[in-house]
């Protein structure tokens, strides 16, 4: 999940880089031509802090926290994991990550570095293996950078790999395939790239899993919303389809009814002319898909444009609330949220103390949170191998492995208190199959859960 500001340079582009596409298929096929951007999927979020600390600086800074025998038995405790030959113990192993090291989403690359140095400490203090990262840059989603990247990993004999970007649009997925690079996007999940060899996503695919729960919780929060204008990336026809087969159905099911949607291009600093349209089609709520600074730009010019309806996001970060003010006082978000100051589980406790003394007791963001839970994915299927006398540098051991069982360890649960949660993935789609999520208020920089719900599950209010 992670941010990209360069446009689709495939789409014909309207002024103001909007692509207009209200309830019109062909025109949005038309308008938002057929790339899959990594950003429109929202899900593909991403940020951290305010952080201009240059990725390999991250990388070199302390990542421990602690260490030693103390945290390795609370890990062992919290996760039940073994010792010795059946934890990998002695083991090294090369894990690749194709993430955001320079270009305008250098800061995710940032959050996903310290999350997996971290996890990599961990693992190793709980009697794991070494894992060896090596970090490769995709330019902030530039699918040529993309590509170069998993070719240098599968030529390298790499058998495992995180990314972000939704594998920079779809640009690493030959390279994996035809290496057998093992390689699970953290950061935006598979979003529209389903089913693909070697390639998985440990984030809820965004529209359907999102704003599915936000379509139910709605009339019980505000009953008298029934009109529902869409906002978001122009991601081509993966979009589409998932708004066909998703969003609205989900609007249609719950009593609500979609008014309008626009599709407009990264970066985007002037959305009055969005605002124009919206005030066009008087929606009671938005459903916004932006991420970033684009959904902390329009929520600040939106603030000031007369508009009343409910805007509901998908994306949220402390640094970004605080800088746009009463902008983010009204403002809704729903997604795999990581709470830091309310963490779901003793592990996600645990997680947030050793990050706070690694980095000098800041709170960890979401990017983070994802990143060093997938890597400790990683070693659950590594264990796995292990177990069955396979090879641990063999990505096609690891698909064997998740696909076997595909429930792992999960910082997330919406059962808090428990030692760990579980995410399952889905062995069709790559996606997953189930992941806690909440939807929240924003109240400027200070969330409140407002209802928990799962992938196709039953929306719980908060009483």
């Amino acid at each position: 999940m992670s941010k990209s500001s360069k446009s689709d340079p495939a789409a014909p582009q309207e002024p103001n880089g909007i692509v207009e596409a209200p309830m019109s298929r062909r025109r949005l096929l038309a308008g938002a031509g057929t790339a899959l951007t990594s950003v429109g999927l929202m899900q593909v979020l991403a940020a951290c802090g305010d952080s201009s600390t240059p990725a390999a600086t991250t990388a070199a800074k302390a990542t421990g926290g602690g260490g030693g025998g103390a945290l390795g038995d609370q890990l062992r405790g919290l996760l039940k994991t073994p010792t010795g030959e059946a934890a990998g113990a002695g083991l090294e192993v090369p894990l690749g990550a194709i993430i955001q090291l320079t270009g305008p989403s250098q800061i995710y690359g940032e959050s996903a570095q310290r999350g997996m140095n971290l996890a990599i400490e961990h693992i190793k203090a709980a009697g794991g293996p070494t894992f060896k990262l090596n970090a490769l840059d995709d330019k902030s989603a530039d699918p040529t950078a993309g590509a170069a990247a998993a070719r240098q990993l599968g030529i390298a004999g790499t058998p495992i790999c995180i990314s972000a970007d939704v594998g920079a649009v779809g640009s690493i997925l030959p390279g994996i395939a035809q290496y057998k690079v093992f390689t699970i996007d953290a950061g935006g999940g598979v979003s529209g790239l389903t089913g693909k060899p070697f390639f998985y996503g440990s984030r809820p695919h965004w529209p359907i899993d999102i704003f599915a729960g936000v379509a139910q919780f709605l009339p019980t929060k505000l009953p008298d919303a029934k009109r529902v204008s869409i906002v978001t990336y122009a991601t081509g026809d993966a979009l589409v389809k998932d708004l066909d087969k998703g969003v609205t159905a989900a609007l249609k099911a719950n009593g609500l009814e979609q008014v309008g949607l626009q599709a407009v291009t990264f970066g985007l600093t002037d959305y009055s002319p969005v605002l124009a349209k919206l005030q066009q089609q008087k929606p009671d709520a938005i459903f916004m898909g932006l991420s970033g600074p684009d959904a902390a730009n329009f929520l600040k010019q939106y603030a000031s444009s007369g508009l009343t309806a409910q805007a509901i996001g998908s994306d949220y970060f402390t640094s970004l609330a605080t800088k746009g003010g009463s902008s983010y006082d009204k403002f809704w978000f729903a997604f795999d949220y990581f709470d830091a100051a309310s963490p779901p589980t003793k592990w996600a406790d645990l997680f947030v103390a050793e990050y706070k003394k690694a980095y000098d007791d800041e709170d960890p963001d979401f990017f983070v949170a994802d990143y060093y839970e997938t890597t400790f994915v990683m070693w659950e299927l590594l264990r796995r191998i292990v177990k069955s006398g396979g090879d641990v540098k063999s990505g096609s051991a690891y698909v064997t492995a998740l696909e076997a069982d595909p429930t792992v360890a999960s910082l997330f649960s919406e059962q808090k208190g428990v030692p760990a949660g579980t995410m399952k993935f889905d062995p069709a789609s790559h996606g997953l199959a189930q992941r806690a999520m909440g939807i929240y208020a924003a109240n400027g920089a200070s969330p409140e859960l407002l209802a928990t719900f799962n992938i196709g599950g039953k929306v719980t209010p908060v009483s």
